[in-house]
């Protein structure tokens, strides 16, 4: 392919993801109103306990979302995009309707027993609740109720996985994105509601029953999440079937391999059960902490990497299923690693300058962004957010590497690397939480997970042949100088106005924050310029291609 051609497809990817983006950026708003919301209603000491359980259990439930994202589109997207390329559209549904026969009947039993029988999935994960001045009865019963709300709402979620990766099939990102913004807005209701009006109306209730309210809110919005996306589908459900029939080859390679991408999936996202189980076993609002300033975190990560990696995946999937249809073209396997590569670069610099900054300005973002009402938990979100920061590039990096491993039906590697990186994950939590409570999960997290991307990096050489270290190598020593530029910008800033600024004042809080920040971004932008980073240059060109790269789309992205 031409480089017109390569800078034609990787611009439909980026300007795909830049939409995609700026619904996520609306949805991480409202994610971010939410936390302060239920930080000052629900953060004084007597009530942290409540913040604790409901966050955990929320938690619960969109790892079944998760998890069927991670681990059954990566299986299912290949091959019905493989089908639909042979066989045609009627192929392609009668796959992915036998995949949606087995997988629904058996979770939603699944669902049914825990919602029966919560009390085994509690005392399995969570033998100790977090602590409080409420008796542990009344912790567990909350528990308890939480528990079987987001169970319900999680088979909608399930369905709404599969409807996520049929609908990428498509090339389609703005409706599942919706999907997910609808999900957010709508679990978001009654939480306002309570802000606005019931705090102040009917104080009793809200600190008794009103977490409960705003759990019925996130079932609501699981229902609304797969109504956004089935009607995305509406003028293709025509093709699909109440039938099942797993004897076709196609069939049997989802099959295959969606075995070790659940296993993958189940202990990626099992350590967020891990960080529940620990923090709960140390001071109460603990996972308060943790989670918030995971969401800090976790930010760029939803903004710019998971939808790179699911605009960019059924590209490098399609490509995958035209070598294998037909004869492969010389260099086609070069422009896979170049496509990479630059999605690689442009991810670290974005990344690393958020990284450096959010470190050095975590305690103003957290008392800007958090420290409302009755929240008291701001030194339990900054101690872990410390650490969580310096692993953000690893994060964004080893989720592109490994949808490139799933893309070219490598799942061993990654799968092999996640076992590895959960162990390394767990032991170092046992190691660090005596001494570090919550910031040592946080600290386990970055090592093991910077640990696991350096090795997909290192392996992609035995996997494409080249891994352009030279390229690289050039790349980082000039956008690493820059970024430490950066960073003593935002450094004497901050202690500038940190001297001359009332902290307790609100507007002065956001003052210590955004200055900071604007003026080490500007700093970091000129750095960029004056070394001369070719990468910005190409992904410029690639966002705006030439006429005649423009004259091959098949059409806009919806």
């Amino acid at each position: 392919m031409s480089e017109n051609g390569k800078g034609g497809l990787f611009g439909r990817v980026i300007k795909s993801t830049a939409l995609v983006s700026g619904i996520i950026l609306l949805c991480k708003s409202l994610g971010f109103l939410e936390k302060v919301l239920l930080g000052s209603i629900y953060g004084s000491k007597e009530q942290k306990y409540q913040m604790d359980i409901y966050l955990a259990m929320v938690t619960i439930a969109v790892l079944f979302y998760d998890i069927v994202r991670y681990s059954l589109i990566p299986a299912l997207l290949p091959a019905v995009c493989e089908e639909r390329e042979k066989r045609g559209e009627k192929a392609a549904w009668e796959l992915a309707s036998s995949f949606l026969n087995v997988i629904l009947p058996v979770l939603a039993i699944a669902v049914i027993a825990v919602i029966i029988f919560p009390e085994g999935v509690l005392g399995l994960l969570f033998p100790r609740l977090p602590g409080g001045d409420a008796e542990q009865e009344t912790k567990m019963r909350l528990a308890i109720n939480l528990l079987r709300i987001m169970f319900a709402g999680g088979f909608f979620l399930i369905a709404g996985g599969i409807a996520y990766a049929m609908l990428n099939s498509y090339k389609r990102f703005v409706a599942p994105a919706l999907g997910d913004f609808t999900f957010k807005a709508v679990g978001m209701v009654p939480l306002v509601a309570i802000a606005l009006f019931l705090n102040r109306l009917r104080p009793d209730f809200v600190m008794s029953s009103g977490i409960k309210m705003v759990s019925w809110g996130i079932m609501l919005g699981c229902v609304g999440l797969l109504g956004v996306q089935l009607l995305a589908l509406r003028k293709k459900l025509r093709f699909y079937r109440l039938a099942v029939n797993i004897k076709t080859p196609a069939s049997r390679r989802v099959l295959v391999s969606a075995a070790p991408l659940l296993i993958y999936a189940v202990f990626y996202f099992g350590r967020r059960i891990m960080d529940i189980f620990f923090a709960f076993q140390t001071a109460e609002g603990a996972y308060s902490g943790l989670d918030f300033s995971y969401r800090l975190i976790e930010f760029p990560f939803r903004l710019v990497v998971e939808p790179l990696g699911y605009v960019l995946f059924p590209f490098l999937a399609a490509l995958a299923v035209k070598r294998s249809v037909s004869p492969l073209p010389r260099g086609r396997e070069d422009e896979l690693v170049d496509v990479l590569m630059v999605a690689l670069r442009g991810l670290v610099l974005i990344l690393l300058p958020l990284s450096i900054g959010l470190f050095l300005l975590r305690q103003p973002a957290v008392v800007a962004l958090f420290k409302y009402g009755r929240f008291g938990n701001v030194e339990l979100t900054i101690a872990p957010l410390k650490w969580y920061s310096l692993g953000i590039v690893a994060f964004g990096v080893d989720i592109i590497l490994m949808r490139a491993y799933f893309a070219v039906k490598d799942v061993v590697t990654p799968v092999a690397l996640e076992v590895l990186a959960f162990f390394t994950n767990l032991v170092l939590i046992l190691v660090l939480r005596g001494s570090m409570q919550s910031a040592g999960i946080a600290l386990a997290f970055t090592i093991a997970r910077t640990a696991k991307a350096i090795l997909l990096f290192a392996f992609l050489k035995y996997r494409f042949g080249t891994i352009r270290w030279r390229r690289n190598a050039l790349f980082l020593s000039k956008v690493v100088p820059a970024a430490a530029a950066m960073g003593i910008v935002v450094y004497l800033m901050r202690e500038f106005l940190g001297n001359q600024l009332d902290p307790d004042n609100k507007v002065a809080r956001f003052a210590m924050l955004l200055a900071p920040a604007v003026t080490g971004g500007v700093a970091y932008a000129a750095s960029i310029f004056l070394l001369r980073v070719k990468d910005v240059r190409d992904l410029v060109a690639m966002i705006r291609p030439k006429r005649e790269a423009v004259q091959e789309k098949k059409g806009p992205l919806r």
